[in-house]
């Protein structure tokens, strides 16, 4: 097979070694009863068009939480939040508590996630502070709750009143 292939394809292996591979790894053998591919890993041998259209139907996601917390932060990112940083001196943080409050209670989310959403947009200084805060927070304090966030936010940032 390999020598017919030779004589016929003349020129560029670098296209056709893939195809003679393939039409190799499928070709039956008489004396085991199948192909050399599945004697090897005892599966047939996929073509990448056959590869493709399996990683397509595949399910990447396992768990599906995870798709819809994607979506959810899709969809607040859509709505484009105010941002807040914590060091520009225009920054009102009622202001800020107030517009990301508008726009989760559009979305109709629980307490828990409204509270992460608006973490999500603290930027800089901010971001830091949050991040240091929630990991100093004792667990059993519970799940971080918007009036909780909300209200220690603003202590924080009262001097900007």
């Amino acid at each position: 097979m390999l020598r017919a292939c030779v004589i016929d394809f003349k020129g560029n292996w670098d296209y056709h070694l893939p195809l003679i591979e393939f039409a190799y790894n499928n070709s039956y053998n008489l004396n085991i009863g199948m192909a050399a591919f599945e004697v090897l890993y005892g599966r047939r041998c996929r073509s990448p068009i056959e590869l493709a259209q399996a990683s397509r139907e595949a399910n990447y996601l396992v768990n599906q939480n995870v798709g819809i917390a994607v979506e959810r932060i899709r969809d607040f990112t859509r709505m484009i939040p105010p941002k807040f940083h914590g060091f520009k001196v225009y920054e009102d943080p009622q202001k800020f508590i107030d517009e990301v409050y508008k726009i989760v209670g559009i979305m109709g989310l629980l307490m828990i996630e409204k509270s992460e959403l608006a973490a999500y947009q603290l930027k800089g200084v901010t971001e830091v502070w949050f991040d240091k805060w929630k990991g100093d927070r004792v667990i059993d304090m519970g799940p971080l709750h918007w009036e909780k966030l909300k209200g220690f936010f603003l202590t924080i940032y009262f001097f900007f009143k």
